[in-house]
C-alpha cells in the first residue's frame, strides 16, 4: 500500500466463517488479534504516513 498524505490510523481484519461469521477480527499494533465487536475498533497502525509493503508474523 502507498504512503498517505498525512498520518492515519490503519485496520487490518479478516472474518472467517470456519471461526465465526458474525464476528470481524482485527490485528493489533501488539501483534494480538481481537474481535471487532466485543472489543471496538483498534487499529493495527497508528498514526502511519509511510508506505507498507508487508505485515508481520501473527500467531492464531
Amino acid at each position: 500500500m502507498n504512503g498517505f498524505d498525512a498520518p492515519v490510523d490503519v485496520y487490518l481484519g479478516y472474518q472467517s466463517t470456519a471461526i465465526n461469521p458474525a464476528e470481524i477480527y482485527l490485528f493489533t499494533e501488539s501483534g494480538n488479534i481481537q474481535e471487532l465487536f466485543a472489543n471496538g475498533l483498534t487499529p493495527w497502525r497508528k498514526n502511519s504516513a509511510e508506505a507498507i509493503t508487508r505485515c508481520s508474523s501473527f500467531q492464531l
